[in-house]
């Protein structure tokens, strides 16, 4: 008979004297995280190792509704973990899609869209993986948020994956992509660039008036530009966030939200970064094979007292 605590059961678990169990065998099958929000997840006993495969959030569109987001970045790969230690997980959202307002920016990260006559959509939220020391192992971008444009031609948010790497001390990954902007018209504000390995991504120009983006400076994607016209796309997190699209202040287009950039730590194997298709962030973790169980020290026993009257 296995023991249950707080309505798990848990199979096979014998407690020692003095001691009670956190965590017993390695749980079998992927946990998977799609809801946004902050999650625990406790590394079981004897295991060093996790294959995930995480997705950023998408970027939000402009509020013509056919400007598109840029879609979250998409990171697999066999990272390395400590046994009987606490990961967060944190799923980022997807940027808001603008309407009479500007989109809001996606949850862990994502930059709202700038304001004007057409709005700028909310840059897309980063998912990722950090331990319990507070080190970032894995990262997915959020997509940059869908410029304004009054017809429906504004710029595009960059996606959250790109084909240009990057290594730092720390591990790898690729840049965000560039918010897209309308080429041949001459009077556009510029797309915000994506999130590097080394700093956020550089805010867009705005034109005839219209007002830059905000550059990354962390994160954080940076906000998009706003102006009486057409606005910016707000960037999306990542392990740098993207820059916030230009705006146009004349007969011009606002310009899309740079991606959010990707991340994985120094020791992972089998890393990947693909072309992501979902709709939305998300992270899914699968420990290795491990054995035993986690202990702590008992927690005190509490004895009410016994009235005799």
């Amino acid at each position: 008979m296995g023991l249950r605590a707080a309505g798990v059961l848990l199979a096979g678990v014998v407690l020692a004297a003095g001691s009670w169990v956190a965590v017993g065998v390695s749980p079998a099958g992927a946990q998977d995280f799609t809801a946004p929000g902050t999650f625990s997840v406790q590394v079981p006993a004897g295991v060093s190792t996790a294959a995930v495969v995480i997705v950023g959030g998408t970027g939000g569109l402009g509020s013509t509704g056919s400007t598109p987001g840029g879609g979250g970045g998409k990171v697999s790969a066999t990272i390395p973990v400590v046994a009987c230690t606490t990961l967060t997980i944190n799923v980022g959202d997807n940027g808001g899609d603008a309407s009479t307002t500007p989109g809001s920016g996606g949850s862990n990260g994502g930059a709202q869209g700038g304001s004007g006559a057409t709005n700028g959509g909310g840059g897309g939220g980063a998912s990722e993986i950090i331990d319990s020391t507070g080190n970032r192992l894995v990262v997915a971008g959020g997509g940059g948020g869908g410029a304004g444009a009054s017809d429906n031609l504004g710029g595009v948010g960059g996606a959250g994956t790109s084909a240009t790497t990057f290594t730092t001390v720390a591990g790898t990954g690729v840049n965000g992509t560039n918010g897209g902007n309308i080429p041949g018209t001459g009077n556009s504000g510029t797309g915000g660039s994506g999130g590097t390995g080394t700093a956020g991504g550089a805010r867009g120009v705005g034109f005839s008036g219209g007002g830059a983006g905000t550059t990354s400076t962390g994160k954080a994607g940076g906000a998009g530009g706003s102006s009486g016209e057409d606005a910016g796309g707000g960037g999306g997190g990542g392990f740098f966030g993207g820059g916030g699209g230009g705006a146009n202040g004349a007969t011009g287009r606002g310009a899309g939200g740079g991606g959010g950039s990707d991340f994985v730590v120094n020791g992972a194997t089998d890393v990947t970064f693909p072309t992501s298709t979902a709709a939305s962030g998300s992270v899914s973790i699968t420990f290795g094979t491990g054995s035993g169980s986690c202990t702590t020290a008992a927690p005190p026993l509490v004895v009410a007292p016994e009235f005799t009257g």
